[in-house]
């Protein structure tokens, strides 16, 4: 039985989404014909055993690029920060966190992914956020010149096309000025046991507390570290610098998504050793039950 054949009236627009299969065509010479198998989409061009490969070859959409898209929708509302600031003297009777105005008065802080932040949002209690300005391209080049390496593609699109900072996880990326200072610093200042990984880890956000988030530069999966020195283990402070599981491009993701938490340093219960906590151990310490 032949399988059913769709053609495209759309596909000869340039950089045409595919419905089915999610690549993008950069500008297609004929209408492209899909061969349709289940709900799935198979696109001839894209075969290895291709007899002549398209003069434009698609550019299938990398997970990159989707959590950039996700990012920049997140900025693009105005919703960019984890922490906002309640109108001063309103809503400050009862537990939570709090700061103070330059003049004096009481505001409640708000965290986003808690029911008060959702709560306060839709009652527009929010200041806006001011609008971030891209960093410059010269400052992109010369922060990679200083590092000997290129960033990270993901977060060097973050830094050129929607804010040098200031927008993400805890108190936001960090500018790139602080981002080089903070590496730099970093070959001289961390203990012995640090120094292996001090030139591979970029520092790219601060949570408070002395607590950080790095990614590994050399790698090529990306991969996130972090040091909690809370409580920093006597005799074992080495351990407070930790591999995460996760890559960049996951934790932007979970970022976005409001699903990631700052990097905890704990003691294993059955080993003795310190090490950083699993999604299930952070989220059952966040449980309200697990507090009281």
């Amino acid at each position: 039985m032949r399988s059913p054949t769709h053609i495209d009236p759309d596909a000869m627009l340039i950089n045409d989404l595919c419905r089915r299969c999610g690549a993008v065509r950069p500008s297609p010479p004929r209408p492209a014909i899909h061969t349709r198998v289940g709900s799935r989409c198979r696109s001839p061009s894209l075969t290895l055993n291709s007899v002549r490969p398209p003069r434009h070859p698609w550019r299938v959409i990398s997970e990159d690029d989707r959590v950039f898209e996700a990012v920049r929708t997140r900025v693009d509302s105005g919703d960019y920060r984890d922490e906002r600031f309640g109108p001063p003297d309103v809503d400050t009777v009862g537990g939570g966190a709090f700061t103070y105005t330059p003049d004096g008065r009481l505001q409640r802080v708000y965290l986003r992914g808690k029911p008060e932040y959702t709560a306060a949002h839709t009652a527009g209690l929010f200041e806006p956020l001011p609008p971030l300005t891209p960093a410059l391209g010269a400052a992109v080049e010369e922060c990679e010149a200083r590092l000997g390496h290129a960033l990270p593609s993901l977060l060097r699109r973050c830094y050129l096309e929607l804010g040098d900072g200031g927008f993400g996880p805890a108190y936001g990326l960090e500018p790139l000025r602080l981002t080089l200072r903070d590496y730099e610093e970093q070959q001289q200042s961390w203990p012995e046991a640090w120094r292996p990984m001090a030139r591979a880890l970029l520092p790219i956000c601060n949570w408070g507390c002395g607590i950080a988030s790095y990614v590994d530069i050399t790698d090529p999966s990306l991969r996130m570290w972090a040091i909690d020195p809370n409580p920093a283990p006597v005799g074992h402070h080495q351990d407070s610098l930790f591999p995460q599981h996760f890559s960049m491009a996951e934790w932007m993701r979970r970022w976005v998504e409001g699903t990631l938490r700052q990097p905890w340093l704990l003691q294993d219960q059955k080993t003795g050793r310190w090490r950083g906590a699993t999604d299930a151990e952070t989220n059952s310490a966040l449980e309200p039950s697990s507090r009281r």
